[in-house]
């Protein structure tokens, strides 16, 4: 029973973390390095259990805890504000979650936009260029990426 509530919790973490487009569009330049997309499902395991285990979980510290896990893993620094916002809904979801409150469980995640949506909205806030010019400023990039985190509204365009 444990597991599969467990099992049921990751599912909605990994929903959130889907919508959430500032981490997504990190995801999509590959933030993490060559281990983006495994690292990716590291991290929706682990947020999933770090939530799930820790006593009396602030939004505050939440916020603190996912910022530092996206510097050291992902080399990602989020400048949208996005992490407190995520974090708060985090944890309203896992009031809904505890209590079995699954009309406002499923509520608040109906109100999130599809992974699909959140593809979209990115790939479409990113500037047109040339190919050429990607090349050229992705090689800028890797080059920079070993000492300095990835600031993700400075990114040229990139079509997944």
């Amino acid at each position: 029973m444990a597991e599969e509530a467990s099992k049921e919790w990751k599912e909605i973490v990994d929903r959130v973390i889907c919508a959430w487009s500032g981490y997504q569009l990190g995801i999509d330049f590959s933030s993490g390095g060559p281990d983006t997309l495994a690292k990716d499902e590291w991290f929706k395991e682990v947020v999933a259990e770090y939530i799930l285990t820790t006593r009396g979980l602030k939004a505050d510290d939440l916020e603190e805890w996912l910022n530092n896990v996206l510097y050291t893993e992902f080399n990602l620094i989020l400048e949208d504000e996005s992490v407190y916002p995520t974090s708060a809904f985090l944890l309203e979801a896992l009031g809904y979650f505890k209590h079995n409150d699954r009309v406002r469980l499923d509520q608040m995640l109906n109100s999130l936009p599809s992974s699909e949506t959140v593809r979209e909205v990115n790939r479409k806030s990113r500037p047109e260029c040339s190919d050429e010019e990607e090349d050229m400023e992705m090689d800028d990039i890797s080059e920079n990426s070993e000492n300095e985190p990835a600031d993700v509204s400075e990114l040229p365009c990139h079509d997944s």
